[in-house]
């Protein structure tokens, strides 16, 4: 079959296209043509995104705006090289649509149409719009809609989000959701689903050891950082536990300004060098959902450390994979005092979570 997909995509951020990648993956494992729905970005256009930055850090100073937006759109060229080279290089897109009402007036044919994996169904993350198209509100009804490892990345929701939601869920066949919660909030409003795994975990680490093999590793043992937010306080505590294991720190920077504490920056790296970094780290610190995922998968030692916002999603990552005790609670206490990880039974709670994963695409598909 040809199958439809939707998702966060067209954006710079290793996480969504590296679970857009797996998507895709999966599909074609189970015997179908993938292809991702190319519609522009609403909220993450270079113009709009840049605007929404210049005013968050420098106010109304022309001389500040002037020189933000110079460094701001040569980093955003950087990101786009690396972020939209790798999906055109790896995923088969329909015909670019430039507005949802476009999509809706002309939507690409297909057997099947999918929503997801990712959070496409948070107002939050989409700041605060509610984005009709990852409901597949654009897809014809008389054929099958299917929502694999979609997230909500809330435990609550408020009564007029719910209002939104509902009829919308109700147009589905069959819903996969990636965090436990998000399958609790949809009973509670009297739709079915399962939890299944994000699909960068049900594919196994010799895939993505295959996908990561052409890259460089480094010659001294490190202890990786990859955070999306500040935590500077469990930075210094990493840079201390890396220095009297021998390590070296290396740092995941999303621009190119160096700190003085870090022994090596990798300053925006290719989507196959970041899969590497984890593949061959000793140590991984971390705020990313998909940070833990791919620690998880390579069987590394790893904490986390939680984000302002959606925590929800690395809660629910780590009770399936039986490790919820790698979150730092109080950043006072010791990696040291962590001990390690029982990798047998995180193995073999991840084999159960990915046949079941599988078992639902496959159905949902028909096989």
């Amino acid at each position: 079959m040809k199958v439809s997909i939707i998702t966060l995509v067209r954006i710079h951020n290793y996480g969504s296209v590296l679970q857009a990648y797996a998507t895709g993956e999966l599909v074609r494992q189970a015997g179908h043509d993938p292809e991702f729905v190319d519609l522009v970005a609403i909220n993450g256009s270079r113009a709009g995104t840049l605007e929404d930055n210049v005013k968050a850090k420098v106010g109304g100073n022309s001389i500040k705006h002037a020189l933000y937006s110079f460094f701001w759109n040569a980093n955003w060229m950087l990101q786009e090289r690396v972020f939209g080279g790798f999906v055109n290089r790896h995923l088969n897109f329909s015909r670019r649509y430039e507005s949802v009402g476009e999509l809706h007036a002309n939507p690409p044919m297909a057997d099947c149409y999918v929503s997801g994996s990712d959070m496409l169904w948070s107002s939050k993350l989409n700041k605060g719009h509610r984005e009709t198209q990852f409901y597949l509100t654009w897809a014809p009804e008389d054929k099958p809609h299917i929502a694999y490892a979609a997230s909500i990345g809330e435990t609550e929701l408020p009564p007029e989000e719910r209002s939104f939601m509902l009829p919308l869920l109700k147009s589905y066949d069959r819903i996969g959701m990636r965090e436990k919660s998000g399958v609790a909030l949809l009973d509670s409003m009297g739709i079915s689903s399962v939890n299944v795994l994000d699909p960068t975990l049900v594919l196994p680490s010799a895939f993505w050891e295959s996908f990561a093999s052409q890259c460089s590793s480094r010659k001294r043992p490190y202890l990786l950082v990859y955070f999306l937010h500040d935590h500077e306080e469990v930075f210094r505590q990493a840079l201390a536990y890396a220095r009297r294991q021998g390590f070296e720190v290396v740092r995941v920077a999303f621009h190119p300004l160096r700190k003085a504490d870090d022994d090596k920056i990798e300053v925006i790296p290719s989507v196959e060098k970041l899969v590497s970094l984890f593949m061959n780290a000793e140590f991984v610190v971390t705020d990313s959902f998909h940070g833990t995922a791919f620690s998880l998968n390579f069987a590394k030692s790893f904490l986390v450390t939680q984000p302002p916002r959606f925590e929800t999603r690395l809660d629910s990552i780590l009770e399936i994979a039986n490790a919820p005790q790698r979150v730092i609670r109080d950043s006072s206490v010791p990696f040291s005092a962590y001990g390690p990880i029982d990798y047998d039974h995180v193995t073999k709670a991840l084999c159960r979570e990915r046949e079941k994963s599988r078992a639902f695409l496959n159905a949902a598909l028909g096989d």
